[in-house]
C-alpha cells in the first residue's frame, strides 16, 4: 500500500501538471474504522474510533481572482464555481466540494479563489468515512491557506454543516471527529455530549482487526439512516414527557424503555446498550481480555441487527462467516449499516487463514468479491510543505 508521502507526491505532481504551478501545501485527513459505538453520535452518546492509514489528499494555492477550480482524480472529472455563486452540482463528491467552499465561505469569507486537486485512497462508500475524510482535508486546507483563526473543533462542526445543509443527511460527528482528532496507535473513546475524548493505548496482544468490505454500496441520505435519527428523537420528546427529569439522551435508561411504543423501545435500547458496550470495550483492552472484547463486538451487532434493524443480508453473512473461524473471537457490522463493512477481532497467528476464507465464502454466497483490509492506526489530519 502507498506511503501518506508517495500518495502527497502523486497529488502534487498531478496539480503541477493540471495548473502548471505548484501547490503551496497539501492537506490529508484520514479514514477511519469504529471498533464499537455504532449509531450513537447524533444522540450525543460514545464511540471508539481510530484514524486508518487511508487518506483524502487536498493540494492547494490561491488565485487572484474569485473562481475555484476544483479537479478530483479518483472521480476524473472536475468542477469551477465563483465565490457566492449558487450552485446544485449533480455529483455527490461536487455536492460534498461546494457544501465545504459555501460553509467556510459563510464562516470565514474567502479573500479569493483557489486551484485544488483531490485525490485520495479510501474505499468509496464502504463506511470507512471518505467524505469525512474529505470535508476535514477541505476544511485544513482552506484554514492553513488562509491563515485564519479557527479552533479544530469548530472545524469539525463546520464539516458537519456540509452533510446537514447541502447533503441531508443528520448525521453525528464521529467520521470527522476521529479524522482530525486521532493519535497514531491509540483508541479514543468520543464523549459527543461534551465533544471530547480519552485516548488510550491500542495494545491488542496477539490479536488484530480485520476489514471486510461487502461492496454493497449506500447512500445515506437515500437509505433508513434518517429514518432511525427521527425514530431516537421521537423517542427522546416521549420519555421527556413522561419523565420531566430527563432533559437528554444520556439521561434516558432502561426504566424509562415502557414509555415507548415497540419500535422506537428497540431503537432507544440499542441507544443505551451501546454506550455501556463502548466503556466494557475499553475495560476489555485495557485488561488484554479480548474473549470478552469479542462478545461486546458481537453484542453490538445483533443489537445492530434486531434493535436498530440497519444490517443487511450481506453484512449478516460475512459475520456469521467470521465468528465460524477459529481464529476470531468476535464480529460485528461497521458504519451507518445497510452495506458497507464489517469489523472482526481476530487471532493474529490466523489472519491470512481468516481472511481467505471469508473472502472465498463471500462469493461463493453473492457471486462478489468482497474486499478484506488490515489497517496500521494513524495520526489525524495534519498539513504538508510541497515535497522537493
Amino acid at each position: 500500500m502507498e506511503s501518506l508521502r508517495t500518495l502527497i507526491r502523486s497529488n502534487e505532481d498531478l496539480f503541477r501538471d493540471s495548473f502548471g504551478i505548484r501547490a503551496a501545501l497539501t492537506s490529508a485527513a484520514p479514514g477511519r474504522i469504529n471498533i464499537i459505538g455504532e449509531h450513537t453520535d447524533y444522540t450525543m452518546g460514545l464511540a471508539m474510533p481510530a484514524a486508518i492509514d487511508r487518506w483524502i489528499l487536498v493540494s492547494i494555492t490561491a488565485r487572484e481572482d474569485d473562481m475555484c477550480d476544483v479537479i478530483s482524480r479518483d472521480f476524473n472529472s472536475g468542477m469551477k464555481i465563483q465565490l457566492n455563486e449558487k450552485s446544485t452540482p449533480a455529483e455527490t463528491w461536487q455536492q460534498y466540494v461546494y457544501g465545504a467552499i459555501s460553509v467556510f465561505h459563510e464562516k470565514s469569507h474567502f479573500p479569493h479563489g483557489f486551484n485544488t486537486v483531490i485525490s485520495g485512497n479510501i474505499p468509496i462508500r464502504s463506511g470507512l468515512s471518505s467524505s469525512g475524510a474529505l470535508e476535514v482535508a477541505l476544511m485544513n486546507a482552506f484554514r492553513s491557506l488562509y491563515g485564519l483563526e479557527l479552533d479544530d473543533r469548530e472545524l469539525i462542526k463546520l464539516c458537519q454543516r456540509v452533510e446537514h445543509e447541502y447533503l441531508h443527511i443528520q448525521s453525528g460527528l464521529l467520521d470527522q471527529f476521529a479524522s482530525q482528532f486521532s493519535k497514531g496507535g491509540q483508541l479514543m473513546v468520543i464523549d459527543f455530549a461534551e465533544l471530547a475524548c480519552d485516548y488510550f493505548e491500542a495494545d491488542m496482544g496477539n490479536y488484530t482487526w480485520v476489514v471486510a468490505d461487502s461492496r454493497v454500496t449506500r447512500e445515506l441520505a437515500d437509505s433508513k439512516y434518517m429514518e432511525r435519527v427521527v425514530e431516537c428523537k421521537k423517542g427522546l420528546e416521549v420519555i421527556k414527557d413522561a419523565a420531566p427529569a430527563v432533559e437528554g439522551f444520556r439521561d434516558i435508561t432502561e426504566k424509562h424503555l415502557s414509555y415507548l411504543s415497540e419500535t422506537i423501545r428497540r431503537r432507544i435500547r440499542h441507544y443505551i446498550r451501546e454506550n455501556a458496550r463502548v466503556l466494557a470495550a475499553k475495560q476489555s483492552i485495557l485488561e488484554q481480555d479480548f474473549i470478552q472484547l469479542g462478545r461486546l463486538l458481537t453484542e453490538s451487532h445483533l443489537s445492530l441487527k434486531t434493535d436498530y434493524e440497519v444490517s443487511c443480508d450481506e453484512l449478516d453473512f460475512l459475520v456469521e462467516t467470521a465468528m465460524n473461524h477459529s481464529g476470531c473471537v468476535g464480529s460485528r457490522m461497521m458504519g451507518g449499516g445497510f452495506g458497507g463493512c464489517t469489523l472482526s477481532l481476530v487471532d493474529a497467528t490466523h489472519a491470512d487463514d481468516f481472511m481467505g476464507v471469508v473472502q472465498q465464502a463471500y462469493s461463493g454466497q453473492f457471486s462478489e468479491d468482497a474486499r478484506i483490509y488490515r489497517f496500521n492506526l494513524v495520526d489525524g489530519a495534519g498539513i504538508f510543505s510541497p515535497l522537493q
